[in-house]
């Protein structure tokens, strides 16, 4: 018997440590309309990752360019240096203190939009921003005024919006287009128990798979689990930690059985 459990993950080193974040087969539903829009009425409405996939982030474009400029707008402290300019004068320590505060900001929220492409796990931006992001504005701020504390967090929430979808994406197109992760000489393996184990030239090349845009990612991964039932896989495993993920799994199920049955009926 073969009972496979974490059928969405996926580890391009064959689980061997070396990647730190394994990619998760998983579509999101992301909210279109911002939490400050919401509170001049309205419902929130969603869309789901893998219906944005061949538009690209039209989606999100609106929402997390205004977050964006919004924030770097407000850290701009360009009229500080101009005051410095025109009356000849020295900053003072509280004007000087800003400045540096702003730029320090602007260039965080800068370097945070250049890696918005290139996430392509949830874990990796998880553990930029928590052993990064944080202790920088820890480190760097007693505190924050209101709206400093606002404009920070709204475009927060909109980036990482933009980052689950970004990650949604390129996990598609690996899929779609196959190929995996090379492990190259050099690689971080002091924490693999054995790292003689590892080889410089390991290689994963899993083939394209023809995902349909339809469907999510998650739906697909365990229908195509559950394909394999019969011949090689006696049970799949799946971790529900919301009600909603069992729903989802019981109708990703049942739409392979109408789909397995429309096939039958057009042989």
């Amino acid at each position: 018997n073969l009972y496979m459990t974490r059928p969405l993950t996926y580890h391009p080193d064959l689980g061997l440590g070396i990647i730190q974040h394994p990619y998760k087969f998983v579509d999101y539903q992301l909210p279109t309309k911002s939490a400050s829009q919401m509170e001049n009425g309205g419902t929130r409405n969603y869309v789901w990752t893998n219906e944005t996939f061949e538009t690209s982030d039209a989606f999100s474009s609106a929402l997390y360019q205004a977050s964006y400029n919004n924030a770097m707008n407000h850290f701009d402290a360009t009229h500080l240096l101009e005051k410095q300019q025109s009356s000849g004068e020295e900053l003072s320590v509280e004007e000087r203190e800003t400045l540096e505060g702003c730029r320090l900001l602007q260039s965080m929220i800068h370097d945070l939009d250049v890696k918005l492409p290139d996430y392509n796990t949830i874990g990796e931006y998880e553990w930029e921003v928590l052993n990064s992001i944080m202790p920088l504005l820890s480190e760097s701020f007693e505190e924050l005024d209101e709206d400093s504390g606002s404009v920070l967090q709204a475009f927060f929430a909109a980036h990482g919006s933009a980052v689950r979808q970004s990650v949604a994406h390129n996990t598609r197109s690996l899929l779609q287009k196959g190929g995996g992760a090379k492990v190259v000489a050099g690689a971080s393996t002091s924490q693999h128990p054995n790292p003689n184990m590892i080889s410089s030239s390991s290689m994963i090349k899993p083939p394209p798979y023809d995902i349909p845009n339809h469907a999510t990612l998650q739906e697909y991964a365990l229908q195509f689990l559950l394909q394999k039932k019969e011949n090689i896989v006696t049970r799949v495993i799946v971790g529900c930690p919301d009600a909603n993920h069992v729903l989802e799994a019981v109708h990703a199920a049942d739409r392979l059985e109408v789909s397995e049955e429309e096939k039958k009926d057009a042989e």
